[in-house]
């Protein structure tokens, strides 16, 4: 029975687990739809930026005002729309020929202006030059915001033709007509200080021209405008909307071309929860955003305090299993106690039995003799050996007739009839010894059951004395009744 008990209990720890399995499966797929739809919401807001950015560059022919550029950045509450966003700007593309016109044309605006690539390396593009002609702060990444700007002009001036990456990237904007972004890249974001980001490309192209095929682009091209994304805080920006009990990474091309994590973690910490164990049920998912494929994992943060609902179905089952066995242990207990008061019981009976001073036999009503007897019924008998009685009926122990001239054959057959009636019955009868002498008796008899067989309960007591004792009384009172009459 505790065995079927445990199968139960383990079919139903089972189902449990299911159960629980493919909720956890159903609530780690909606946050990963939830974080894949933040993400391209998120890169859809650095685009619409990107986009009217363009339009400004698009309105100015290429050269927009310092103040009208500054005033497009300010009122995108950057800091608010865009906290991952180091900065915005604008790269001119600039033949070799050019080169020299454009760099005076430049210093009359910022003295001291030229084009460099000593940060990148030589040129990638023969004849021409991707040169950042300027950038905005769009995130406080310094002190004050002046400080910010003057880490963006850091930047200015530099030649991305003379970077592969950025190079294969502008060009596929150029090519497409659509935004284009790097791998995982080190962003400048001031001397000697870099972090992990990716750069966004627009391409803009010479104002009224709507260019539809590849050498159409190629020779409208003006610029293109840009963002800087800092890869970990896009990724604190999921993160904080991520409940605690989910893990989160996002991992996109490195500068090898092979998947870089950009952060790992939970909302309790990314930087820690990277050796905090893997998440449970993880799913992971490919998109594809902004030309890049981006990779999203999404499991169950390893949490202590939620240990109990991740292995309910074990705690459950141990549990369950720890109740039947302690139950069956109980069960057993119960047996054992109630076989011990049995057997208690039986004791103190036949303690009573045989130590009693009246007769008492045991009768089997159906095989019609007596079963059993205790010492007493010997001694009334004037007999040594139970044997003497067991298999043997009452009327061997009774006189063919009685005092009263009744027969004890018939006698015997009315008083059998009533006491299984009624299951009690008391009368008076005679005792026939082994010597042959009579002895009057009590006889009491009770109806018992065992095992579904009748027996009756026979008690004899010796009434002798009280006989005797009757006969004296009536001999007194005959002679006080003849002394009256004399």
């Amino acid at each position: 029975m505790a065995f079927a008990g445990v199968v139960l209990l383990g079919g139903y720890c089972l189902r449990l687990h299911t159960q629980a399995k493919s909720r956890q499966v159903a609530e780690v797929e909606r946050v990963l739809v939830e974080v894949e739809n933040q993400l391209r919401d998120e890169l859809s807001v650095h685009l619409q930026v990107l986009d009217g950015l363009r339009g400004l560059y698009t309105v100015f022919n290429g050269q927009p005002s310092a103040d009208a550029l500054r005033i497009f950045v300010e009122s995108r509450d950057p800091i608010r729309a865009l906290p991952d966003v180091v900065g915005s700007g604008f790269v001119r593309r600039v033949s070799a020929n050019d080169l020299a016109a454009y760099e005076e044309g430049m210093r009359a605006k910022a003295p001291g202006y030229s084009v460099s690539s000593s940060e990148l390396g030589s040129s990638y593009v023969a004849g021409e030059h991707y040169v950042i002609e300027s950038m905005e702060s769009m995130a406080s990444m310094a002190s004050t915001a002046s400080q910010a700007n003057a880490n963006m002009r850091h930047v200015v001036g530099l030649d991305l033709a003379a970077e592969k990456l950025r190079t294969q990237t502008v060009e596929q904007a150029m090519l497409t007509g659509k935004p284009a972004m790097t791998p995982q890249i080190p962003l400048f974001l001031g001397p000697n200080r870099s972090e992990p980001g990716f750069l966004i490309y627009l391409p803009v192209y010479r104002t009224g021209i709507a260019p539809s095929t590849i050498e159409e682009r190629r020779a409208a091209l003006v610029g293109w405008v840009f963002s800087s994304v800092i890869a970990a805080q896009t990724y604190q920006s999921l993160v904080a909307s991520l409940n605690t009990r989910f893990r989160l990474s996002v991992s996109a091309p490195g500068v090898d071309g092979k998947l870089t994590n950009w952060a790992a973690g939970s909302r309790q910490g990314a930087s820690s929860a990277i050796s905090s164990g893997a998440a449970t049920g993880e799913i992971k998912k490919t998109i594809s955003l902004v030309g890049s494929e981006f990779v999203l994992a999404v499991g169950v943060q390893p949490n202590r305090d939620l240990w109990f609902v991740q292995n309910e179905p074990i705690v459950v089952f141990t549990l369950g299993s720890l109740l039947i066995i302690l139950s069956l242990f109980g069960l057993r207990a119960n047996i054992f106690s109630r076989h011990f008061m049995q057997a208690r019981e039986k004791q103190m009976v036949s303690s009573l039995f045989e130590r009693s001073d009246d007769g008492m036999l045991i009768f089997d009503v159906k095989k019609m003799c007596f079963i059993s007897c205790n010492p007493a019924t010997l001694k009334m008998l004037g007999i040594k050996d139970v044997s003497e009685v067991i298999g043997r009926g009452p009327l061997e122990f009774s006189p063919q007739a009685l005092t009263d001239g009744r027969l004890s054959k018939d006698e015997f057959m009315r008083l059998f009839t009533e006491s299984g009636e009624t299951g009690r019955r008391r009368f008076d009868w005679e005792l026939r010894r082994l010597d042959g002498s009579v002895c009057p008796l009590t006889i009491s008899v009770t109806l018992v059951f065992n095992e579904g067989e009748k027996f009756y309960l026979v008690g004899w007591r010796d009434i002798s004395e009280l006989r005797a004792t009757e006969v004296e009384l009536k001999q007194v009172s005959g002679a006080l009744k003849r002394s009256a009459i004399v």
